[in-house]
């Protein structure tokens, strides 16, 4: 019996040897982006734009022109856009390990 568990021990190690590192597989470092959006002209905050970074992180904007909450975001550069009612505008942020960063979007 203790030879079958050595040998099962063995082939374990083995397989499990050439596992990559996990953050090398994909594991994100994150921050959040608290984000703003205003009408260009008026400078009043705009409610009910569709604010997105990429298509999988979206949110939608509250009476005082922000988002609900903070849009939490991998490490890295990305382009921020709000879009309402024929208005588009956008805002290029870097985002940064476990930090919060903010971002006034001016549509147009």
């Amino acid at each position: 019996m203790r030879k079958i568990f050595g040998i099962a021990s063995l082939i374990a190690a083995i397989a499990l040897g050439g596992c990559p590192n996990p953050n090398d597989i994909g594991v994100q470092n994150y921050g959040t982006v608290a984000i703003s959006v205003v009408d260009g002209t008026t400078g009043k905050p705009v409610s009910g734009a569709l604010v997105s970074a990429g298509s999988t992180y979206t949110c939608t904007t509250v009476a005082s022109g922000m988002c609900a909450s903070p849009l939490r975001l991998p490490v890295g550069n990305w382009t921020i856009t709000a879009v309402t009612a024929g208005q588009k505008g956008s805002s290029d942020v870097t985002v940064v390990e476990n930090q919060q960063i903010s971002t006034t979007i001016q549509i147009q």
